[in-house]
């Protein structure tokens, strides 16, 4: 995706902030998250959950998140949950992608906009909605805090893709996912050889002989049965 630039910039400029920092050796350390959300805009099928999803697994590359796989919220999910501000919590240290929040209605685009606005500062997670442009700024347009907190811009997937190009990037992603896999499998593989080695050279440094007290046995003498007399 020709995009990615943008997200390594904003990535890169939350680094610069928080220079050295690990999410998953952070020391007490509290990560800002402020810098990193986004919208994501455009047309149907032109890519923006993918894209959403590309950008999750920079964040982990960067350290930012601890997995690379996001966490989906459609409209259904958030009307279903009385305490959304509760679930983000729940959600920390995460990629969330919201799909299509102009879908909510207006109780639960509120709460939503709420939940956000008040952790703002503190934020648990990275957050990246995806939808339709117009309906995306009529979104934001609704509450002037929430849309001066995070909108830090517009990222715009361009044209609809073609069903190839989905095609084709989809086997990319499918194709890297298959390549993680099978490196983990063989750092596990290395880690049981590993173990293996170290025990077998461990049992090699056992003596196994009798203390002198013990004297060995002596093999038992047995004697031929005598023929039975007729």
């Amino acid at each position: 995706m020709i995009l990615r630039q943008e997200f390594q910039d904003t990535i890169d400029a939350s680094r610069l902030k928080q220079p050295g920092f690990d999410i998953m050796r952070n020391g007490g350390k509290k990560l800002e998250y402020k810098e990193l959300h986004q919208f994501i805009a455009g047309p149907a099928r032109s890519g923006k959950t993918t894209l959403a999803a590309d950008y999750c697994r920079e964040l982990a590359a960067a350290k930012f998140v601890l997995t690379a796989e996001p966490v989906y919220l459609n409209p259904g999910d958030l009307e279903n949950l009385p305490d959304i501000a509760g679930h983000l919590n729940n959600l920390r240290g995460r990629g969330v992608i919201i799909d299509e929040p102009e879908r909510l209605t207006q109780s639960t685009a509120n709460r939503l906009r709420n939940a956000l606005v008040d952790r703002f500062e503190d934020m648990p997670c990275v957050v990246i909605f995806t939808g339709d442009k117009v309906a995306l700024e009529k979104f934001i347009a609704e509450d002037t805090g929430f849309g001066r907190r995070y909108q830090k811009g517009f990222v715009e997937t361009g044209a609809t893709l073609t069903s190839d190009e989905i095609r084709d990037f989809n086997n990319v992603r499918t194709a890297e996912r298959l390549a993680r896999a099978q490196t983990q499998n063989e750092r596990q593989l290395q880690a049981a050889r590993n173990a293996s080695s170290a025990a077998w050279q461990q049992m090699k440094t056992v003596d196994v002989s009798l203390p002198a007290t013990i004297k060995p046995l002596k093999p038992a003498k047995f004697r031929k049965p005598e023929t039975p007399r007729v």
